[in-house]
């Protein structure tokens, strides 16, 4: 299934199976392909390295920074970069990051580059805040 199907994963293998009567974990399928990796049987499919190429153009990441200066205040700096040139599309400087900071800054990014994806790493206390646009 995997070689005429090349973009289908484990689950979607495994559900396959299920409907010509084979009832096999997702567990099970998995070690299956990571085996016929492995011998070269088969070849990774290469999905998310594929989604990249196709996308880099419109592919943004963000994250932040902290600067400590001699009077022990800490700066939080949040940065946009653009993937395909890994230039800084924007930043801000706050002491004091919150929600409404980083909605102001993803309501402008989705303003400058709209139908663009961008990447984010875990925020921390931040986790839970819902950026409605």
């Amino acid at each position: 299934m995997k070689l005429n199907n090349y973009t289908w994963g484990s689950r979607r293998i495994r559900d396959e199976l299920f409907t010509l009567g084979h009832e096999v974990s997702h567990e099970t399928v998995c070690r299956v392909l990571n085996h016929y990796r492995r011998t070269g049987k088969i070849k990774p499919s290469l999905a998310w390295k594929r989604f990249l190429s196709a996308h880099l153009g419109s592919l943004f990441a963000c994250d932040f920074l902290t600067v400590t200066t001699f009077c022990l205040i800490t700066y939080y700096i949040f940065f946009i970069m653009k993937l395909e040139t890994r230039e800084i599309v924007q930043f801000a400087i706050t002491e004091h990051p919150n929600r409404q900071f980083l909605k102001n800054q993803f309501t402008e990014f989705e303003y400058n580059y709209p139908g663009s994806y961008l990447i984010h790493d875990y925020c921390g206390e931040l986790r839970n805040c819902r950026i409605i646009t």
